[in-house]
């Protein structure tokens, strides 16, 4: 089983055919986690049904993760340590605490969303 979880932006990278995320995906040994979050985040995103057809066929080659209430009650605390003074925001907690209370290592370009979150095992994988 692989030990990372991808976060939206990295989909999105994805979907979009950034040659960076592309090659850094092609390097791992095991497809990575998505988070339902993350997944209905690109979904919603989608520009038009082409994209959202390209979507859907991305995200089903991973495994998706879904919260339970430990999960939930996490990200609460997290969003109620840090939303006002950081700026981190819901969605953003959620993911984070499926990845801390699972043990992964959440994979994302968006250091500053998740820096201040405990706990937390994180991946900048490529710049683009």
């Amino acid at each position: 089983m692989s030990d990372l979880l991808l976060d939206a932006d990295i989909l999105i990278d994805l979907v979009r055919g950034v040659p960076n995320a592309k090659a850094w995906l092609a390097s791992l040994q095991e497809a990575p986690f998505v988070s339902c979050f993350a997944a209905l985040e690109v979904l919603a995103g989608s520009r038009d049904k082409q994209e959202r057809l390209k979507v859907e066929r991305l995200l089903s080659a991973f495994p998706l993760l879904y919260p339970t209430k430990p999960d939930i009650d996490y990200a609460l605390w997290n969003y109620s340590q840090f939303s006002l003074s950081h700026g981190v925001g819901a969605i953003d907690t959620l993911t984070a605490s499926l990845a801390v209370n699972r043990g992964l290592t959440l994979v994302s370009r968006n250091a500053k969303h998740f820096t201040p979150l405990p706990n937390l095992k994180f991946l900048a994988p490529y710049t683009r």
